[in-house]
């Protein structure tokens, strides 16, 4: 049975993390020193007043926001002793009567192997899309699979977990370093971001990859903490994994990684993804040009996902976007109002999503052009590229290196200037057509990359 407790705080955090308390607790109450939000709804809680949690029966009183002292001390003076700490990405810690944070800790029964087939534990933050197609595509090579995970999943995430022999959620570094010591897998798959998990797994006794989604460091969050991690991930692993080949090429570069442990696997999508038929498009019915964009969304005017500016340019010229994201939906709701041409699709599974595609006519790549994400944005394999291919659209990228690339080597799309006729260009990108079996035929499934991967864990497997 699931302890009881009462959150502290009411915030963005809170809500960021509500899904993963959720799981670990039955949230009896959920209280805020905002007075202002007492009485107001937030994610499904009525805000209770500070003053009625000694009207509860607890377990703990869980603090949830980053700033978290001022409320310990402030519960302590109230007689709350019952203290416990949420920690981003999702470790638990609990408050004994002095000021030393101690983890919450839960005994998982190590996993033990009673057969010779090879087995792999990925470990991630928060599981995503790349880790469970490399999961479907072991699954395919006989080699069986596990997740461990600290974060949040998504609902479309869950869906992927049937290719895990085994799911387990931890809420402690320790607990997680525990299991992998005492466990019997052949070795573990671990993905940033963050690269804390591959930093502290080193020295386990298993052989350790590091899959590298992209580089922390060309973010905006640089420190020098995310440095040194982001070092160590690159340099002190038994092998390397990047999502691009200007990727792998940087970590050479930069960190002197061994190319001899190295490889590069893209964002492809796996062959069972691809459409089984064509939907009629939806510029045949309204003679419109119809885009899609799929993936994640911001709604901070500084970051290269803000699309608002840039769709509603598209909507003023007759431009239809329809746009699939798990961004917050009070947003999404927000950006669908700003035209009749803007459309919020909401979420889909993958496997549903290519094929839904193709009744549109371009996949939009039009990230918003900042100097200080452009290096990320050149080295990063793009999900949605691919799978705008599988579904057989052409490609509006905006001027990034990995886009480039390939519009230029398989002729699948066009660089947008949006200084020039807009209009003009994205009736040239409709127009080009991409053959029904283009990913097939040109070897950019996920299955492709199979011999890869395999080959470097047997290299690693002793």
């Amino acid at each position: 049975m699931k302890r009881k407790c009462i959150i502290f705080g009411a915030g963005k955090y809170f809500e960021s993390y509500i899904s993963i308390i959720e799981e670990k607790y039955q949230v009896i109450a959920v209280t805020d020193n905002n007075s202002s939000l007492v009485g107001t709804d937030k994610c499904g809680y009525i805000i209770a007043s500070v003053n009625d949690i000694k009207l509860y029966e607890y377990d703990t009183v869980l603090i949830c926001m980053r700033e978290p002292k001022t409320v310990q001390r402030q519960l302590i003076s109230m007689g709350v002793t019952k203290i416990s700490l949420f920690v981003e990405p999702g470790l638990i810690y609990s408050y004994g009567e002095s000021d030393i944070a101690n983890e919450i800790r839960e005994y998982n029964t190590p996993y033990k192997s009673n057969d010779v087939q090879e087995h792999v534990l990925f470990a991630q933050i928060n599981p995503c899309t790349r880790t469970h197609k490399f999961a479907e595509l072991l699954n395919r090579n006989g080699i069986k699979c596990s997740l461990a995970y600290f974060g949040k999943m998504s609902e479309q995430a869950r869906k992927a977990l049937t290719y895990y022999e085994q799911v387990i959620h931890f809420f402690s570094y320790t607990d997680f370093l525990e299991y992998v010591k005492n466990s019997d897998y052949d070795l573990i798959h671990c993905s940033n971001e963050p690269d804390i998990l591959i930093s502290l797994i080193g020295g386990c006794g298993k052989p350790v990859v590091h899959d590298c989604h992209d580089f922390i460091s060309l973010r905006d969050n640089l420190n020098a903490e995310n440095m040194a991690l982001e070092y160590v991930a690159n340099t002190k692993s038994d092998g390397f994994i990047y999502a691009s080949k200007m990727c792998m090429e940087m970590a050479i570069e930069r960190y002197h990684t061994d190319r001899r442990k190295a490889i590069y696997l893209e964002n492809r999508p796996s062959i069972d993804a691809l459409p089984k038929k064509k939907l009629t498009k939806l510029s045949s019915i309204d003679g419109k040009i119809h885009c899609v964009y799929e993936g994640g969304l911001s709604d901070d005017c500084n970051h290269f996902r803000f699309f608002e500016e840039q769709w509603k340019l598209l909507a003023s010229l007759g431009i239809h976007v329809h746009f699939y994201t798990q961004f917050k939906e009070s947003y999404c709701q927000k950006i669908d109002s700003l035209s009749e041409f803007i459309h919020y699709e909401g979420n889909a599974d993958i496997y549903e999503l290519i094929q839904t595609m193709t009744q549109y006519d371009v996949g939009l790549c039009t990230f918003i052009e900042l100097p200080c994400y452009k290096v990320k944005l050149d080295t990063t394999s793009s999900n949605k590229l691919f799978e705008y291919l599988a579904a057989g659209l052409p490609i509006a990228a905006s001027d990034h290196l990995f886009h480039r690339n390939y519009i230029e080597k398989y002729g699948v799309g066009r660089i947008i200037n949006w200084n020039e006729d807009v209009l003009e260009q994205f009736n040239k990108v409709s127009k080009i057509e991409i053959a029904d079996d283009f990913v097939k035929h040109n070897r950019l499934t996920m299955e492709d990359q199979a011999e890869a991967l395999i080959g470097l864990y047997r290299k690693l497997i002793k």
